[in-house]
């Protein structure tokens, strides 16, 4: 792992260990959530539902990629 990557994957660490980011994903999670119990069309109830979903993955990935940092630094 070269310093560059090391670099940006320290940033990444830095985003998900911070209090605001746990607070931001809960927030947009239940937002996401109040929509589709407001939504009576199925179609948008699942597009919101995707989503959910891809948020999901999106913050396991950038938890996948601070770990992978701390596994580098032993941090």
């Amino acid at each position: 792992m070269d310093d560059v990557e090391l670099a940006s994957l320290k940033i990444i660490r830095d985003i998900v260990d911070n209090k605001l980011f746990n607070t931001m994903t809960q927030n947009m999670k239940r937002a996401i959530a109040d929509k589709m119990l407001e939504t009576e069309q199925e179609e948008a109830r699942d597009r919101l539902f995707s989503e959910a979903k891809a948020l999901d993955r999106l913050i396991g990935e950038l938890i996948t990629m601070a770990n992978k940092y701390r596994v580098a630094t032993n941090g």
